[in-house]
């Protein structure tokens, strides 16, 4: 038989044709059409591209280390309850390239808003830049919630979220946010102490139900922390450790049952508190529905609370709306502690300067030992 006959050649030929072919598909993105997507795993890298909106129904998921990435100038349409899920079961990742003049805009297709989006276990190609979610989250899930913050997000805007707005349960190095606007009618902003570090300056934050920032219990350590906005919510004790860290003015923490706000547990912190109000989220304050304010051995003398309220703590073993453990020269001045279980003012071995004061209905109505 004659080995280079046309017809072996041509079948070599189309043998070799086809496993070139195969291997390209098998390196090549995700063969996902753009249009209608419904209840889809992107298992091998994907890239939208701006043209035709991209309609996504049901759950669409990414997953097996493979990475979504959307060119800038893409808009993708949510159906009412769509949701977009990152590594709910392997790691994954999304990556938004977004520019300022052409972002990347995630929108919902109807009144209904839609379930928003989760980035569970994401890899080290993950990237948000300026994407606009436009009616993501609901009454049980965020616009955009990340379990783990890791890489940087730059440019965020939520708007219209019937739900919260941005969620973050932790942080990791490589993390960074930076031009952020939020609005939702629940809490804009939820996230965990040791985000507050990461927050920048030009926070935009908006609400329709009059909620603030949420924050749930855990440690925050940085250089500095500044508390400016309107309202925060404390759902659990919160560790607050920075060489400068300013409350107010002009700003009021709405604190749980069993929640706490805790200074200078872990190194040395100036602690400067004008104008605030500390308080429980119950609307008929009562003694003891919060732990209360308590200022560590590691808050320094040159600390300051000025003209603020505390109210309603000295719950949960704590005995004072102001605790103050090893600490002197602390300066308290023309503030009022009112509904507190224990003493107003509660000092372990300290010593204190106490100016100006008003006590009202605690159950000691004095500076106390502890």
């Amino acid at each position: 038989m004659n080995r280079n006959s046309p017809s072996i050649r041509s079948l070599a030929l189309a043998t070799l044709l086809a496993m070139l072919a195969l291997a390209q598909s098998a390196c090549s993105d995700d063969p996902l059409k753009l249009g209608d997507v419904e209840n889809y795993t992107v298992k091998r890298d994907t890239v939208w591209k701006a043209g035709s909106p991209i309609i996504v129904r049901g759950t669409m998921r990414v997953e097996k280390g493979a990475t979504l990435r959307i060119e800038a100038g893409t808009r993708v349409q949510f159906a009412t309850d769509a949701q977009l899920v990152v590594g709910k079961e392997t790691t994954a990742n999304l990556r938004v390239e977004g520019t300022a003049e052409n972002p990347v805009i995630f929108e919902s297709r109807s009144k209904e808003g839609w379930s928003g989006i989760r980035l569970m276990k994401t890899g080290n190609n993950t990237l948000i830049k300026h994407l606009q979610i436009k009616g993501g989250g609901d009454n049980s899930s965020p616009a955009l919630g990340i379990a783990k913050l890791s890489f940087a997000v730059e440019g965020l805007e939520i708007s219209a979220s019937r739900g919260l707005g941005l969620s973050i349960a932790r942080v990791e190095p490589g993390a960074s946010l930076s031009n952020l606007s939020l609005e939702s009618e629940n809490h804009p902003l939820a996230i965990s102490p040791g985000v507050l570090g990461l927050l920048p300056a030009n926070l935009d934050i908006k609400t329709g139900k009059g909620r603030g920032i949420q924050i749930s219990g855990g440690m925050a350590k940085a250089e500095r922390l500044d508390f400016k906005y309107k309202d925060y919510y404390i759902s659990g004790p919160v560790s607050l450790n920075a060489s400068h860290l300013n409350m107010g003015p002009n700003v009021t923490f709405h604190c749980e049952p069993k929640s706490s706000i805790i200074v200078g547990e872990e190194f040395p912190t100036i602690f400067t508190c004008r104008k605030c109000v500390f308080t429980s989220t119950a609307k008929e304050k009562k003694q003891g529905q919060w732990a209360g304010l308590q200022l560590k051995e590691n808050t320094q003398p040159s600390s300051v609370i000025e003209n603020c309220t505390v109210e309603a703590g000295g719950g949960y073993g704590a005995n004072a709306g102001l605790a103050i453990i090893k600490v002197n020269g602390i300066l308290v001045k023309n503030s009022l502690f009112q509904f507190n279980r224990g003493a107003g003012i509660g000092c372990q071995g300290c010593n204190i300067h106490s100016e100006g004061n008003r006590f009202f209905e605690n159950t000691n109505n004095r500076v106390a030992q502890l």
